[in-house]
């Protein structure tokens, strides 16, 4: 049986996340269509609900309005935020914390509790950042207050730790600089600098260095989140291995951190084609995947 057919991928869940959460510290008020609906952005939305952002809506599309740092908590007691089972929620909302005044618990489920959280902890700690984690791990206690820039490898390449520090720097009295030694998604600066934020990024042989300027941010009027490229990769995938199948997915984020399994489909000899149809926030389009006969066989190495 062949698989035939187009289909527009659900909106992007990183990018779905990074909205959310930055509203936090942007002022204005956003229309977005394509938000992603999965449990981890829901856990976001209600956090940012319950620090007084407002969001009106339902399903992909919703109204956020942003808080300009000003969050409408209790000063004299702790606010606790339960962020589920989301790694990401848990991360850039303590990045956003660190710098805004009053004292925060995150927890989540008893995963969350098993994932570590010390080499957030530590930079954050470098800026200025009050905060406690419970042997490495969740329960996270932040006392938000002043920070100061920071210059800091991001050797374990993850672009959670990177997005959190950004956030944070964004509260900081002068600027940070951080250095990449392996490239990470970049879904974080890039809507900083939709939103008014000054991140440079400057590509050198042996690593990347983001430098990143304290300031504030102004939500776009609106924004369309582009299809997630890990949802629509099984039926892309399903595509290349079944005889007679064409599958098109559209307005597919096409960023190049995330669509390695195209590059490795092409190394395998499927037939791929990929039109570019948008620019924000970040390229997106058409792509199209059609059985090309049996696939090869490949080696993924860590450049995959």
């Amino acid at each position: 049986m062949a698989l035939n057919g187009e289909f527009t991928p659900p909106g992007d869940k990183s990018i779905s996340h990074r909205l959310v959460l930055m509203s936090l510290l942007a002022e204005g008020e956003m229309a977005v269509s394509g938000l992603s609906d999965c449990d981890d952005v829901k856990v976001s939305l209600s956090l940012f609900r319950a620090l007084g952002g407002r969001a009106q809506g339902g399903g992909s599309r919703w109204t956020l309005g942003g808080l300009g740092g000003l969050l409408s908590v209790p000063q004299w007691e702790a606010v606790e935020l339960d962020c589920g089972n989301s790694g990401t929620t848990m991360r850039l909302l303590s990045g956003v914390l660190a710098g805004i005044p009053g004292k925060y618990i995150l927890d989540g489920d008893q995963q969350l509790r098993r994932r570590p959280m010390e080499r957030l902890a530590d930079p954050l700690r470098q800026m200025g950042a009050r905060l406690d984690t419970n042997n490495g791990r969740a329960p996270l206690t932040i006392e938000g207050g002043p920070l100061h820039g920071l210059e800091y490898v991001n050797s374990d390449a993850s672009a959670q730790l990177k997005g959190a520090l950004l956030l944070a720097a964004l509260q900081a009295s002068g600027p940070s600089k951080i250095i990449e030694p392996r490239p990470t998604r970049d879904h974080t600066e890039r809507l900083i600098n939709l939103f008014g934020g000054q991140v440079c990024t400057n590509n050198a042989p042996q690593n990347t260095a983001l430098e990143i300027q304290p300031g504030r941010l102004t939500l776009a009027p609106e924004l369309a989140v582009p299809g997630d490229p890990s949802s629509a990769a099984f039926f892309l995938i399903g595509a290349a291995m079944m005889p007679g199948s064409w599958v098109t997915a559209a307005n597919m984020l096409l960023s190049s951190a995330r669509i390695g399994f195209l590059k490795v489909l092409d190394r395998m000899g499927a037939n791929i084609s990929i039109s570019l149809t948008g620019e924000l926030p970040e390229p997106n389009g058409r792509v199209t995947v059609e059985y090309n006969g049996p696939l090869m066989a490949t080696e993924l190495g860590a450049e995959d």
